[in-house]
């Protein structure tokens, strides 16, 4: 199951495995470093969420807690 993630990982943000492996360490990782590393592709916060979603489906967010 570990490789799998590793691979699916890699493929999808288009990362080397070695360095997929080398980040799985089982350590914390922080937006930033999320970000420099190519794991993420921007940090936000719940509103920026909202306002992507929104874009991306083309219609407001309703939150519904």
């Amino acid at each position: 199951m570990v490789n799998y993630t590793h691979s699916v990982v890699a493929e999808n943000r288009r990362l080397d495995i070695e360095k997929v492996r080398a980040l799985a360490d089982g350590s914390t990782v922080l937006g930033a470093m999320a970000l420099e590393q190519g794991l993420i592709d921007r940090l936000g916060d719940w509103y920026d969420v909202k306002d992507y979603l929104g874009e991306l489906i083309g219609s407001p967010i309703e939150v519904c807690w």
